[in-house]
Protein backbone atom coordinates (compact mmCIF):
# COMPACT_ATOMS: atom_id res chain seq x y z
CA UNK A 1 0.00 0.00 0.00
CA UNK A 2 1.41 3.35 -1.03
CA UNK A 3 -0.38 5.57 1.52
CA UNK A 4 -0.62 3.91 4.93
CA UNK A 5 -1.65 5.13 8.35
CA UNK A 6 1.18 5.83 10.78
CA UNK A 7 -0.40 5.76 14.21
CA UNK A 8 2.15 6.83 16.81
CA UNK A 9 1.76 4.82 20.05
CA UNK A 10 0.00 6.90 22.70
CA UNK A 11 2.99 6.44 25.03
CA UNK A 12 5.26 7.97 22.34
CA UNK A 13 3.16 11.00 21.46
CA UNK A 14 5.32 14.12 21.10
CA UNK A 15 8.53 12.03 21.02
CA UNK A 16 9.55 13.55 17.75
CA UNK A 17 12.28 15.66 16.30
CA UNK A 18 10.20 18.78 15.81
CA UNK A 19 9.50 18.96 19.56
CA UNK A 20 13.22 19.31 20.23
CA UNK A 21 13.96 21.94 17.60
CA UNK A 22 13.43 25.65 17.44
CA UNK A 23 10.89 26.83 14.90
CA UNK A 24 13.67 28.26 12.72
CA UNK A 25 15.64 25.00 12.77
CA UNK A 26 12.54 22.96 11.86
CA UNK A 27 11.74 25.43 9.06
CA UNK A 28 15.30 25.07 7.74
CA UNK A 29 15.11 21.27 7.81
CA UNK A 30 11.61 21.16 6.33
CA UNK A 31 12.53 23.53 3.51
CA UNK A 32 15.61 21.47 2.65
CA UNK A 33 13.59 18.24 2.50
CA UNK A 34 10.78 19.84 0.48
CA UNK A 35 13.19 21.51 -1.95
CA UNK A 36 15.06 18.22 -2.47
CA UNK A 37 11.76 16.66 -3.57
CA UNK A 38 10.89 19.62 -5.82
CA UNK A 39 8.07 20.53 -3.40
CA UNK A 40 6.08 17.58 -4.74
CA UNK A 41 4.23 15.00 -2.63
CA UNK A 42 6.16 11.74 -2.76
CA UNK A 43 2.96 9.71 -2.53
CA UNK A 44 0.39 11.34 -4.79
CA UNK A 45 2.46 13.71 -6.95
CA UNK A 46 0.66 16.90 -5.84
CA UNK A 47 2.83 20.01 -6.25
CA UNK A 48 2.71 23.20 -4.23
CA UNK A 49 0.45 25.88 -5.70
CA UNK A 50 -1.61 28.95 -4.86
CA UNK A 51 -0.04 29.37 -1.42
CA UNK A 52 -0.69 25.75 -0.39
CA UNK A 53 2.54 24.09 0.75
CA UNK A 54 3.92 20.59 0.94
CA UNK A 55 4.97 19.41 4.39
CA UNK A 56 7.92 17.53 5.86
CA UNK A 57 6.95 14.23 7.51
CA UNK A 58 9.12 12.19 9.88
CA UNK A 59 9.14 8.45 9.13
CA UNK A 60 9.76 6.24 12.16
CA UNK A 61 10.36 2.54 12.61
CA UNK A 62 9.13 0.69 15.69
CA UNK A 63 10.88 -2.35 17.16
CA UNK A 64 8.15 -4.27 18.98
CA UNK A 65 10.70 -6.36 20.88
CA UNK A 66 12.96 -3.62 22.28
CA UNK A 67 10.33 -0.80 22.26
CA UNK A 68 12.60 1.57 20.39
CA UNK A 69 11.25 4.07 17.89
CA UNK A 70 13.89 5.26 15.47
CA UNK A 71 13.86 8.15 13.03
CA UNK A 72 14.44 6.59 9.61
CA UNK A 73 13.96 9.40 7.13
CA UNK A 74 11.88 12.37 6.04
CA UNK A 75 9.43 12.57 3.17
CA UNK A 76 7.65 15.42 1.44
CA UNK A 77 3.85 15.15 1.61
CA UNK A 78 0.88 17.18 0.47
CA UNK A 79 -1.38 18.29 3.33
CA UNK A 80 -3.98 15.63 2.47
CA UNK A 81 -1.53 12.70 2.46
CA UNK A 82 -0.04 14.09 5.70
CA UNK A 83 -3.48 14.11 7.32
CA UNK A 84 -4.04 10.51 6.22
CA UNK A 85 -0.69 9.49 7.74
CA UNK A 86 -1.78 11.12 11.03
CA UNK A 87 -5.27 9.61 10.85
CA UNK A 88 -5.94 9.61 14.59
CA UNK A 89 -4.89 13.24 15.07
CA UNK A 90 -6.83 14.26 11.95
CA UNK A 91 -9.96 12.72 13.42
CA UNK A 92 -9.42 14.42 16.80
CA UNK A 93 -8.94 17.87 15.24
CA UNK A 94 -12.01 17.50 13.03
CA UNK A 95 -10.62 16.91 9.55
CA UNK A 96 -13.01 15.65 6.89
CA UNK A 97 -12.44 11.91 7.33
CA UNK A 98 -14.64 11.05 4.34
CA UNK A 99 -12.44 13.20 2.07
CA UNK A 100 -9.29 11.62 3.56
CA UNK A 101 -10.79 8.18 2.93
CA UNK A 102 -11.52 9.01 -0.71
CA UNK A 103 -7.97 10.32 -1.14
CA UNK A 104 -6.39 7.20 0.42
CA UNK A 105 -8.55 4.84 -1.64
CA UNK A 106 -7.69 6.74 -4.81
CA UNK A 107 -3.94 6.83 -4.15
CA UNK A 108 -3.83 3.17 -3.14
CA UNK A 109 -6.26 1.99 -5.82
CA UNK A 110 -8.10 -0.19 -3.29
CA UNK A 111 -11.70 -0.78 -2.24
CA UNK A 112 -13.45 0.81 0.72
CA UNK A 113 -13.43 -2.63 2.37
CA UNK A 114 -9.64 -2.90 1.98
CA UNK A 115 -9.19 0.60 3.46
CA UNK A 116 -11.39 -0.29 6.44
CA UNK A 117 -9.32 -3.45 6.97
CA UNK A 118 -6.15 -1.33 6.88
CA UNK A 119 -7.59 1.06 9.48
CA UNK A 120 -8.49 -1.88 11.73
CA UNK A 121 -5.04 -3.43 11.39
CA UNK A 122 -3.29 -0.11 12.07
CA UNK A 123 -5.54 0.48 15.09
CA UNK A 124 -4.81 -3.00 16.47
CA UNK A 125 -1.06 -2.32 16.12
CA UNK A 126 -1.52 1.08 17.77
CA UNK A 127 -3.42 -0.47 20.70
CA UNK A 128 -0.67 -3.05 21.24
CA UNK A 129 2.16 -0.52 20.94
CA UNK A 130 0.40 1.96 23.22
CA UNK A 131 0.72 -0.51 26.11
CA UNK A 132 4.50 0.01 26.21
CA UNK A 133 6.88 2.89 26.88
CA UNK A 134 9.10 3.68 23.91
CA UNK A 135 12.67 4.94 23.75
CA UNK A 136 13.39 7.35 20.93
CA UNK A 137 16.51 7.30 18.78
CA UNK A 138 17.21 10.32 16.62
CA UNK A 139 20.99 10.63 16.97
CA UNK A 140 23.06 9.83 13.93
CA UNK A 141 20.38 10.34 11.33
CA UNK A 142 21.87 11.24 7.96
CA UNK A 143 19.57 12.16 5.11
CA UNK A 144 20.43 11.82 1.43
CA UNK A 145 19.92 15.56 1.00
CA UNK A 146 22.90 16.30 3.22
CA UNK A 147 21.51 16.79 6.70
CA UNK A 148 23.11 15.17 9.71
CA UNK A 149 21.40 15.43 13.08
CA UNK A 150 23.34 15.24 16.30
CA UNK A 151 21.94 15.36 19.82
CA UNK A 152 24.07 16.39 22.75
CA UNK A 153 23.44 15.33 26.34
CA UNK A 154 20.87 18.10 26.78
CA UNK A 155 18.85 16.86 23.78
CA UNK A 156 19.83 19.97 21.86
CA UNK A 157 19.53 19.17 18.17
CA UNK A 158 21.82 20.81 15.69
CA UNK A 159 21.70 20.59 11.93
CA UNK A 160 25.09 19.86 10.51
CA UNK A 161 25.49 20.73 6.83
CA UNK A 162 27.55 18.14 4.99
Amino acid sequence: MKLELELVPKTAWYSNLRKHMSKSEWTKLSRKIRNAKDRTCELCGWKENNGKWTECHEVWSYDDNTYIQKLERFICLCPTCHHVKHWGLSNIIGRDMAALTVHAIDINQISVKEWIEHIKSATDTWNHRSQHNWNTIIDGYKDKVGISLKINNNTDIRLMEL
